[in-house]
């Protein structure tokens, strides 16, 4: 990811979390004891919420896999396999199931893996910090595979 990239991703980061962007909202915001975050805080945050709608859901399809890749790594049906690839990715298909012992969670068909995957984000939003952290774990798997955010 360009440096480009990662600045305007942060910029997003930041609206998202309602801090002003202008130098004088800083400034005003600042005068009043409300400091914002340094750039390693920025850094270190969830960066899933800031992505587009379409992105979110994979980063929430990969969640799930992620979750459910025991299930996964155990399934001989080729033909659901490749429906799961066509949702995620082949490569990120294949890096999920080549990780060690997975997640134990039950494993949604394909067929509702994206609804799932929306379910699952909007608990996220809820400040549901089981969601939330599944799809932080799903954001760092994509990050050291390098498939973010162009999954």
């Amino acid at each position: 990811m360009s440096g480009s990239a990662v600045r305007c991703e942060l910029g997003r980061l930041t609206r998202l979390a309602g801090w002003p962007a202008g130098r004088g909202a800083r400034f005003l915001r600042e005068q009043a004891g409300k400091r914002a975050p340094d750039v390693a805080t920025l850094l270190a945050a969830p960066r899933w919420p800031a992505l587009a709608e379409r992105a979110r859901e994979a980063v929430a399809m990969v969640a799930l896999l992620i979750a459910g890749q025991s299930t996964l790594a155990r399934l001989i049906e080729g033909a659901r396999l490749r429906r799961y690839a066509a949702l995620v990715g082949d490569t990120v298909l294949e890096r999920i199931l080549s990780e060690g012992e997975g997640g134990a969670e039950p494993l949604p068909p394909p067929e509702t893996l994206v609804e799932t995957a929306r379910t699952l984000l909007a608990a996220a939003t809820r400040d549901d910090a089981a969601a939330a952290a599944q799809l932080f774990r799903a954001e760092r798997f994509l990050r050291d595979i390098g498939a973010w955010p162009s999954i």
